[in-house]
């Protein structure tokens, strides 16, 4: 399902000088039961960065041409 959503944002930002964000609230670490849930304090932070312009500068995803933060 992550997959359409982001084609659908490459699509319709393809065109258009517009940065999205992708950030994960979720869990991370491994599969439920062995990762942990993102802290709060760390879904903040990046929302803050993006909100800034504090984010860019990674790697390219060669696929959706989408840039990890580093």
């Amino acid at each position: 399902m992550i997959v359409y959503f982001i084609i659908a944002l490459e699509q319709a930002g393809r065109d258009r000088e517009v940065n999205f964000y992708m950030v994960n609230t979720g869990w991370a670490g491994g599969h439920y039961g062995t990762g942990t849930r993102v802290k709060l304090a760390n879904t903040s932070a990046m929302v803050n960065a993006a909100l800034e312009g504090k984010l860019g500068g990674g790697d390219l995803h060669v696929r959706f041409k989408l840039l990890s933060s580093k």
